[in-house]
Order: C-alpha cells, then structure tokens, then sequence
C-alpha cells in the first residue's frame, strides 16, 4: 500500500479524500479505536513504574509493539531488521519515536528480559474488557459462548533445562509444551492462554475457569468428561456442553445410549473407581450426585453423545446442540491460523521467558486484528451489512489472514501513535479495504486431513524411532 504524507494530511495512491458523509462515518467508528489506543497507554504507563526505576527508552509499549512484528515474520528476520522497519514506518507516518536513530538489538534483548511475566497478558485483559464495554458482542439466548481446549507446540530445545520433555521412542530432537486456550466461539476472541510443560488438559482448564462469568457455557470435545470437571464447573456457576468420549462410559450414560431416547435428564454418580481416584489424589472427599442432561445427536451416521447443565427442555432445544457444538471447530480454526499461517512455533527466543512472552504477543495481536477486522467488516457507508444473511448463497465473511497482515502492517498506526488523524487514516485504509478481504462462504466441503508436506525438521509426536 502506498502512502504520501504532505502537510498534516494523508492521501492513498488509487483514492481520494472520503466525502463529507464518510468523514462523518469515519469519526464516530474511529471512537473504539481511540479508547483501545488509551487503554493501550494507560496499560503500559502502569507497567512501566513496576519495571522502570528511572526514564528509559525502551518502555512497554515499544517492546510490545516489537514483539508483535517479530512474531509476525515467520522468523526470517532478526531484530535488527524488526527495529529499523518500526523506525521506518513511524518516521513515514511522521510518529513520535523516542530518539532519532534505531536502538541496538541488545539494548532490545536485555530491555525484553526485564518486562514483567504477565505484562502482555495484563494489556490483553485490559483491552478485552474495553471492547466488551464498547460493543455488544454476540451471545446465544443470553449466554456467552466459550470453548476451550489445547495443542502442543514444538519449543526450543534450551527449554528440556525447564521440564519440558522430549517424546520418548522417537526420533525428536525438540521438547514439547501444551498451549491451553479460552476461546469465545461467537466473537472470534481470546481470553486466556495457559503455557505449560505437561499434557494435562483438564488441569489447564480449570486454571480457565476464573475469566469466565456466571452462567456463560463452556463447549469441551472428547477426552475433558469426568466428574471431576463437572463437579468444578457447577462449583463456579458456570453451564458445560461435554461431548462423550466412546468407551470407559459411566452405567448412567451407557444405558442412554443404548436407548432409543434422544433426551434425557438423569442423576450422575460417579462410580466406586473414580471416588477411590479422587480421594487419593486429594481432589475431592465428598461425591454429591449432580443433575444431568444427556442429549443424543446423529450426524452423517455418526453418534454424538452429548452432557449439559442446561437442563431446561423447552428453552433449549435439542437441534440447537448440535449447532452448537459445531461452533466449537472455531477454537481448531485459531490453531491452524497460529500453527501453519503465523507459525507460532518458530520461536526467536530461547528461554522459556521469551517463548511465553512471543505466545502472549501473539494472542494480543491476534485480539487486536479480530476487533478492528469485525468492527469494520460490520459497517459500510449505507449502514447495510456486508453479510447478507437474506441471501445464503451471497453468503460472505472476512478472510481474516488478509486482514491480518494488513493489521501487521499499520501496527505503529494503532499502538505507538496517540494523534487522532492516525486514527482517522488507518481507519479510511481499513474500511476501503476490508471489502476487498471477503470471500464467499463454502459450508460442507470435506477434505481428507492428510498433508502432503515434507517434514524436515522433526517427525511427528508417534513417529517411530529410526533404527
């Protein structure tokens, strides 16, 4: 995208200035900006006096901004490349920088290692919570939606000195971590990262459980069931929709499932086993039986069987289960995003302070680009939306990787400028170019899932080992 800065105005090559009518439209959307650029601010002013025992040039907000471009770049460039192509876009966008010439890369390494443990995860909150002020985010029949689950990731081999573990019987040089994540499904928004050198998945989420609310519904997939997790989740106010793993299934639950009812509320009780279990792992001493709705659902002549608190038949019907349920495929989607667009796990870092602070960056810059992205994508000049919904099959949505990287592009726009005509410029960019970033929508296409690229760097998690 090309740009001319004459004066105090900016102009873009192919348009011209926006009508009266836009400039109008421009000012009133630019407000959530403004307040997310504040919020930024105060975020990192507030950081900074935790860290900073005097005033350095490195401060908060460039060492986030840095970290976002770095692990945008698939780690083909190092930080010196990073930190003069900031300084050139803020020079270019005539943006405050603190000293004329570039910073040296070491002065960036040290200045990263010294920035609190949570202070990106503090900023993401933060922002998170000004967006839900500011905006009415999606909910279903009043509930907020979240699905949560976890994914390993390849992490520098430095980190086996932290616990993470190698594979065993493989040919695998790198250890591995598990990325646990709270995820809302209808927004497209993160809400928390768990980063840790075990698998325990059910562990991870219930760490989760603090940032939600009362009554929003978590959606698991196989293998989180247990009563455990349902006990918890009932202890923190919150509704679950479990999907059954087949197998070890509790009497209650087999019994449903070889009828032929497709709904039911029943009476949970663990089993003798899973009480021994849990006393001995000190988890639980008391076992009170729990209220549970058991669903049945066929799709492609496959059976789902599903567990939910909500239990209240004529409210919730059983079709809506299993649209539901298939909104969890979002938090898979994230993954894909962060694993094959974004490559997450090309960490520039090697100690496991860095690697958590490039995840936690990541996350923040994936929040930042879904909040501009869908705030624009729901808005044109004529206040008709660009999703017809009348007309499924001019269906559209955001191709969200596009309006990533040009998110990527203009971070200095959003985070490092406080001048409302930044504000003004980027937004003009972004709602003139998000109608370009739409493609149809293509419901049902199957695929198999076997990829087809060459591994040569390590093998896979069950690959064996070579002789």
């Amino acid at each position: 995208f090309g740009f001319l800065f004459i004066g105090n105005e900016y102009f873009h090559d192919g348009y011209s200035e926006p009508h009266l009518g836009e400039n109008q439209a421009v000012s009133m959307s630019t407000g959530i900006y403004q307040r997310l650029n504040k919020t930024f601010f105060n975020s990192c002013s507030t950081i900074d006096k935790s860290w900073q025992k005097r005033k350095r040039t490195i401060d908060t907000k460039l060492i986030v901004l840095f970290l976002m471009k770095i692990i945008s770049g698939k780690n083909n460039h190092g930080y010196a490349y990073i930190i003069n192509e900031i300084w050139d876009d803020c020079v270019h966008e005539n943006i405050p920088l603190p000293q004329c010439s570039p910073i040296s890369a070491s002065s960036m390494c040290e200045a990263r290692m010294k920035l609190p443990d949570d202070a990106i995860k503090t900023i993401n909150k933060d922002i998170v919570v000004v967006w839900e002020k500011n905006t009415l985010p999606t909910t279903w029949k009043v509930h907020r939606i979240f699905a949560i689950d976890g994914s390993k990731l390849n992490v520098p081999r430095k980190l086996i000195n932290n616990g993470y573990r190698v594979t065993q019987r493989t040919s695998r040089h790198y250890p591995y971590a598990m990325m646990s994540c709270l995820y809302d499904v209808l927004n497209s928004i993160v809400y928390d990262i768990d980063f840790v050198n075990h698998n325990n998945e059910r562990a991870c989420a219930e760490k989760h459980f603090h940032c939600l609310n009362t009554h929003d519904v978590i959606i698991f997939d196989r293998g989180y069931f247990s009563y455990y997790m349902l006990h918890q989740v009932i202890k923190n106010n919150l509704n679950v929709i479990f999907r059954i793993q087949e197998g070890n299934r509790n009497k209650v639950v087999r019994e449903f499932s070889d009828s032929h009812y497709d709904d039911a509320i029943v009476t949970y009780v663990p089993s003798e086993a899973v009480k021994s279990d849990l006393r001995k792992r000190k988890l639980l001493s008391a076992f009170p039986a729990i209220t549970l709705r058991l669903i049945k659902y066929f799709h492609e002549d496959v059976e789902y069987i599903f567990a939910t608190t909500l239990t209240h038949q004529d409210h919730y019907k059983v079709e809506d289960f299993g649209d539901l349920y298939n909104q969890r495929w979002e938090i898979e989607e994230l993954y894909k995003l962060s694993k094959s667009i974004l490559c997450v796990e090309d960490f520039h870092s090697h100690n496991e302070k860095g690697v958590n602070q490039e995840l936690q960056a990541h996350i923040l810059l994936l929040n930042l680009a879904r909040i501009l992205g869908n705030d624009c994508y729901h808005k044109d000049d004529e206040g008709k939306g660009i999703n017809d919904k009348d007309n499924r099959d001019n269906e559209r949505k955001l191709n969200f990787k596009n309006c990533l990287f040009f998110i990527v592009k203009h971070l200095p726009l959003i985070i490092q400028s406080r001048l409302k005509k930044h504000f003004k410029s980027f937004y003009y960019l972004l709602h003139k170019y998000i109608t370009k970033m739409t493609q149809r929508v293509r419901p049902g296409r199957h695929y198999p899932r076997k990829s087809m690229k060459p591994r040569t760097r390590w093998n896979s998690f069950d690959a064996p080992a070579r002789s």
